[in-house]
Order: C-alpha cells, then structure tokens, then sequence
C-alpha cells in the first residue's frame, strides 16, 4: 500500500526496497551521491559527516554489527545496497 504522500507502508515496504536494488547500476549510484553532494553545496556545506549504515542481514562475517534491512542498509565490504 502506497499512501498519499507516496509513502510504502507494511511488508511491501521491504518488497519494493529489494526491487529497487535489483535494478540499481553503479551509474545510479554514483548519480545519486553527485545529487546528495549537490544538494549539501546549495546550503553551502562543505562537510557532511555520515556516520555509517546498518548491516544488511545475512552479510558475511558480521558477527556482532547492528544489522537492518532498511534505506540506510549497506554490505560494508562492498558499500552497495545489496548483499
């Protein structure tokens, strides 16, 4: 279900996340970071400290990481959004 503000609630929420990172290239990142940083320089920031992801569940040798499956979910050895 999709709200009016556009915002995905319930399970489908994690269903739509995943379709999203299936079709994801390297070029969308680096687009979408271009943007993040374009974004942060028409405020005239020239710093912005991100303070890391989550884990993505089920990600290799991350024994005790704090682990989600969200938007800010990352494999820390690939720094992708898909493990």
């Amino acid at each position: 279900m999709v709200s009016a503000a556009g915002v995905i609630a319930g399970p489908g929420f994690l269903q739509a996340l995943n379709a999203l990172r299936a079709i994801q290239t390297f070029d969308d990142m680096k687009r979408g970071t271009m943007d993040a940083m374009t974004y942060l320089n028409g405020f005239g920031l020239t710093t912005s400290v991100d303070m890391g992801a989550f884990t993505i569940p089920g990600t290799p040798d991350m024994q005790d990481a704090a682990v989600a499956d969200n938007v800010e979910s990352l494999n820390p050895w690939t720094i992708q959004a898909s493990s």
